[in-house]
């Protein structure tokens, strides 16, 4: 923050919190402009070599090593 904000904060208060909500306004705008509500992709569906655990990552979760590969198909 600095020093001009201070001062604006303790003289000014109305003002400042017009600030700050037209930067808060700014910023969410943008972020949603940048990064629409869409779910995020998933990688390939792997299976655990050991224990037959299924999902995503390289980390069996149950085995806690990594002894993922590619599912077979069946």
């Amino acid at each position: 923050m600095s020093i001009i904000q201070s001062l604006l904060r303790l003289f000014d208060p109305i003002a400042y919190r017009e600030q700050q909500t037209e930067k808060r306004r700014k910023a969410d705008a943008k972020q949603s402009a940048e990064n629409p509500d869409q779910p995020p992709r998933e990688g390939p569906r792997l299976m655990c070599r050991i224990c037959g655990y299924e999902g995503v990552g390289e980390f069996c979760p149950r085995c806690l090593a990594a002894t993922m590969a590619a599912r077979r198909r069946r």
